[in-house]
């Protein structure tokens, strides 16, 4: 504990003890002042205690020490009244505290609620869309970094904050976890999100129904954890990758449609990129014309891993073709002369840039736009940059037509919006008289 908490701990005991060490200074007082008339020790005592009931020989003592055994006589019935309020106060206080939610906890009280552990990006439109679209359903955030600038956005939106290690079990105690109806584990560190999953499912008194969505964005991570909790037949810990969900939305929109005609780049094999062509892999392309697949990365994969590189990305079932690679960098001319390449081979060519760095998947487009322009190939390439914010320094009168655009973090909340109303509309189909209440509240 440091220096500033322990000062914090003083000031606290002071606060919530203050009339209690007032009453222990008058009694100090009133042993001092008896003490000095030379009375027997066993007379003291009796005198010092006498004065808080108004029983005390108010004979005793003459000039100075007289008027003082007067003014301690007043004060310690004072002091003793107002230890009694203030700590009839402090009780109906503390009991209201548990009995309700705060910005920091929430109270026994408080059930059937769904739990948000992490306040980044997609922790805060939890919080928000839950509110808005389930607004008699409470929702309670936990986040370990107090500084970080959500905590105090959503306790501004009236969502309570929970400062803690969702780890900790009295963290998830504060957040009443065991009356929940649902967790959500969004925080970008897999490993943290499966260990909090774990100890919530010993939780006692867990709903039935109580389920944790747990990000994993490790794919053999993701299905290694899956696997064990089919053998286990654990049914509460739902694992979930945010990347997967926007990459299957993205390749259901786009991309469901091509053809052998057609070839898709993926450009950087990062969490987004390698979601992409997993997604592009385990696709179920009508009549097998799947389109050719080329994937693109600084890092030369058949030469590190071998030529299977691409097992990662392969769906667990099904054989799909494998997917031919290309080693450049996107700040090259690497990908132009692809490009150029396969458009030699008549074929339309969808670029799909997701590197982790989107400065970098903007300037590679504006360059291959540009080249598109000069060769006249409007109808014949599209151009998809994956997008977390603009960056910095780029001004959106730049981007030329023919770039769309691929908003993630749009995607993930589309994509988790539909399987959260697809999960609850299959609770309440298996139960129609209480899940679509919670607590008797509608949801």
């Amino acid at each position: 504990m440091g220096e500033d908490d322990g000062t914090s701990a003083g000031r606290r005991a002071l606060r919530w003890y203050s009339e209690l060490i007032l009453v222990a200074l008058v009694f100090a007082a009133a042993l001092v002042l008896h003490g000095s008339l030379d009375l027997e020790p066993g007379r003291v005592l009796y005198e010092s205690i006498a004065v808080f009931f108004c029983a005390s020989d108010t004979q005793l003592g003459d000039g100075r020490t007289a008027a003082a055994l007067w003014a301690v006589r007043c004060a310690a019935p004072l002091s003793i009244a107002a230890a009694v309020v203030d700590g009839l106060w402090k009780t109906v206080l503390r009991v209201a505290d548990s009995l309700g939610p705060t910005m920091d906890r929430v109270g026994p009280a408080c059930r059937d609620h769904v739990v948000v552990v992490g306040v980044g990006q997609t922790g805060r439109w939890l919080c928000h869309w839950l509110k808005q679209e389930f607004p008699k359903q409470a929702v309670v955030a936990v986040d370990q970094n107090a500084a970080d600038p959500g905590v105090e956005q959503l306790r501004g939106a009236g969502v309570p904050v929970i400062i803690g290690d969702a780890r900790d079990v009295r963290t998830l105690v504060r957040a009443n976890v065991g009356m929940a109806k649902e967790m959500y584990l969004v925080v970008s560190d897999d490993l943290v999100n499966i260990s909090a999953a774990l100890i919530a499912d010993e939780l006692p008194g867990l709903s039935t129904d109580f389920v944790v969505w747990t990000q994993v964005a490790e794919p053999r991570l993701r299905e290694g954890l899956v696997a064990r909790l089919h053998d286990q037949r654990t049914r509460r810990m739902e694992p979930f990758s945010s990347y997967d969900f926007a990459a299957g939305l993205l390749v259901d929109r786009e991309l469901a449609a091509l053809g052998p005609g057609n070839a898709v780049v993926v450009a950087g094999l990062g969490k987004f990129g390698g979601a992409v062509l997993r997604a592009l892999l385990a696709h179920d392309w009508t009549d097998d014309a799947a389109p050719k697949l080329v994937a693109l990365d600084v890092r030369d994969l058949p030469k590190t891993t071998g030529p299977t590189w691409y097992t990662d990305y392969m769906p667990p079932s099904g054989e799909p073709v494998p997917p031919s690679f290309a080693c450049c960098d996107l700040r090259g001319t690497g990908a132009e002369e692809l490009l150029e390449d396969l458009g030699r081979r008549g074929l339309e060519v969808l670029f799909v840039l997701c590197t982790d760095d989107d400065e970098a998947n903007l300037q590679a487009s504006l360059r291959l736009a540009e080249r598109v322009r000069a060769h006249g190939r409007h109808s014949d390439v599209r151009l998809f940059t994956r997008l977390f914010r603009w960056p910095k320094g780029i001004d959106d009168s730049q981007v030329l037509e023919g770039i769309q655009p691929v908003h993630v973090s749009e995607l993930v909340r589309e994509a988790l919006q539909e399987r959260i109303e697809a999960r609850r509309a299959m609770r309440k189909a298996a139960d129609p008289a209480g899940a679509g209440q919670v607590g008797g509240r509608g949801w």
